[in-house]
């Protein structure tokens, strides 16, 4: 057998030890994360918005959000972040966790609905996950 023959056969065989070596040493792949706990991490709040009296998906809705503060008096007052409103769709609300003031109330809206006012929430707060029932408006049957 030819010197350089012997020296590939050698190279090849060390490179395979190497490569098999570095598969047993590396390191165990992290354990799946489910699905609901990526969801808690990356959302405030979520859930879904109906109608409250068919139970079905309000699929296109605002959200605002309400800095929360408190006057001369004491008492406490909302400030609509009108800038910071989104357009939801589909009939599921979600607010990321990293968006927003310390403390907020949130205003749920949609055409032919009565707005709905989250209760208090802190943006570092439990994951909040709720279901937002819209009342219609009553239409007018005097026309």
């Amino acid at each position: 057998m030819k010197r350089t023959h012997r020296n590939f056969l050698v190279t090849l065989c060390l490179t395979n030890l190497v490569w098999a070596a570095n598969l047993v040493a590396a390191p165990p792949l992290p354990p799946l994360e489910s699905i609901e706990a990526a969801s808690r991490a990356r959302w405030l709040i979520e859930g879904p918005v109906i109608d409250a009296k068919t139970g079905s998906s309000v699929e296109a809705f605002t959200v605002i959000p309400g800095s929360i503060s408190t006057d001369d008096n004491g008492r406490a007052t909302i400030r609509w972040r009108e800038n910071l409103k989104r357009e939801m769709k589909a009939g599921h609300l979600q607010w990321p966790r990293t968006s927003g003031f310390s403390v907020m109330r949130f205003k749920i809206i949609a055409e032919g609905y009565h707005p709905v006012v989250s209760p208090i929430i802190r943006r570092g707060g439990p994951h909040l996950r709720m279901r937002v029932k819209l009342r219609p408006m009553a239409s007018d049957s005097k026309i």
